[in-house]
C-alpha cells in the first residue's frame, strides 16, 4: 500500500513539475520554459538560493526593458515620469 501511494505521489509530482508549472510560469511571465530553466540554472550558479529566488523576476525585468528598447526603434531610452 505504501509503495502504491509513493508511486502515485511521485507520478503526480512529475506531471506538475514537468508540464503544469512551466506552462503556468510561461503564462504569467511571457517567458519560454526553456528560458526560465536556463535562468534558474544561471541563478543557482551565481547566487545560490537568492539567485534562484530572483532569477525569474530579473529575467522578466530584462525582457521588459528589451521590449521597450525594441519598440522605441532608436535604441535611445527617454524616461518620462
Amino acid at each position: 500500500m505504501r509503495s502504491a501511494i509513493f508511486v502515485v505521489s511521485l507520478g503526480l509530482q512529475q506531471i506538475k513539475d514537468n508540464f503544469i508549472a512551466p506552462r503556468v510560469l510561461r503564462n504569467l511571465t511571457g517567458l519560454s520554459p526553456v528560458i526560465i530553466f536556463v535562468y534558474l540554472l544561471l541563478g543557482v550558479k551565481l547566487g545560490g538560493l537568492l539567485g534562484v529566488i530572483l532569477a525569474i523576476p530579473l529575467t522578466g525585468i530584462v525582457k521588459s526593458l528589451l521590449e521597450i528598447i525594441r519598440e522605441s526603434g532608436t535604441g535611445n531610452l527617454e524616461f518620462r515620469i
